[in-house]
């Protein structure tokens, strides 16, 4: 599908092209390498959002006049956010955390051009069967899920073997809540 001006992905994600691809997009892929920095008395619902804001708008300042799409995904879990473990330690210390419990996985996104911006985020409620030490130690030292918000991929091993349910869109945990993204593309 084409837009009627140039679309471009400010993230290197493999897992947010394959979806924008699968939605027909054509588009380009430019890096958004910023500090994924944030106030710290912002709530935690705030950040995704202001994270994808800085990504956009950092790669629309390179781009001149493209619809630039910036994403960004979070897990939280009774306030507490989980980004991307910065080690296999950590990454098992944050999947022992939600194990046997709920959680939620929000995906804030920015699409902007120089006429207008669109600023959203989707929140899935994901519910985690009890997950052993074997099963843990498994998919940290086989998957490395070092980056990926909460230290998992629902649409890995861990995610098909151990999510109960899930209530909201299964895109969004992927890393783009694609349904909705479609609905403001078509607005530009």
């Amino acid at each position: 599908m084409r837009l009627r001006k140039p679309l471009v992905l400010a993230s290197e994600s493999p897992r947010r092209m394959q979806i924008l691809t699968e939605m027909g997009f054509e588009f380009e892929v430019k890096s958004a390498s910023i500090e994924e920095t944030y106030p710290p008395n912002m709530a935690p619902e705030n950040i995704p959002v202001h994270l994808a804001q800085l990504k956009s708008k950092k790669v629309h300042s390179m781009t001149g006049d493209a619809i630039v799409i910036g994403a960004d995904t979070i897990v939280v879990k009774q306030g507490k956010i989980f980004g991307k473990p910065n080690s296999e330690e950590v990454a098992a210390e944050m999947l022992r955390s939600l194990s046997d419990s709920e959680h939620e996985v929000i995906t804030g996104v920015s699409i902007l051009d120089n006429e207008k911006q669109i600023d959203f985020s989707v929140h899935t409620r994901i519910y985690f069967k009890k997950l052993s030490k074997e099963a843990i130690k498994y998919y940290v030292e086989l998957y490395k899920p070092m980056d990926k918000a909460g230290a998992y991929a629902i649409q890995e091993w861990l995610g098909l073997t151990f999510i109960e349910k899930i209530e909201g869109d299964y895109y969004n945990v992927v890393g783009l809540p694609a349904s909705r993204v479609y609905e403001e593309l078509l607005k530009f």
